[in-house]
């Protein structure tokens, strides 16, 4: 049993998507999983992953071909916050942080992809 499965290969029933409100329309690219393994778990539903089957998983290509990596970034985490204030109830505090923290990341992005840059001249 576990919280959540990969998105890139799950299967549902149609009534438990129904019952749960089905993917929430706030989140894009990312966090999609989490939210609907909250709904579930918060519902009485139990997700399960198979061990012993296996899938061939070409990570993001064409996100990655279409997406610059910085706008993935804040893509992630305009949806990772709200999976946090809207499934958690942070208080305002936590928010700052959470709001903080994203920024630095962001900002240290954009340093090394500036440094990585200057050095490749």
């Amino acid at each position: 049993e576990v919280d959540v499965v990969n998105g890139a290969f799950f299967a549902i029933p149609t009534k438990s998507m129904e019952k749960v409100g089905l993917f929430d329309i706030h989140t894009f690219l990312f966090c999609e999983e989490k939210i609907l393994g909250k709904k579930l778990k918060n519902n009485g539903f139990h997700s399960f992953e198979l061990t012993n089957c296996f899938y061939e998983h070409k990570q993001s290509t064409t996100i990655k071909s279409n997406i610059k990596l910085i706008d993935r970034f804040n893509i992630l985490n305009k949806s990772r916050y709200y999976y946090l204030t809207k499934y958690f109830n942070l208080s305002i505090p936590q928010k700052f942080v959470v709001r903080f923290c994203f920024a630095f990341g962001i900002f240290e992005k954009k340093i090394y992809f500036n440094l990585r840059s200057f050095f490749k001249k």
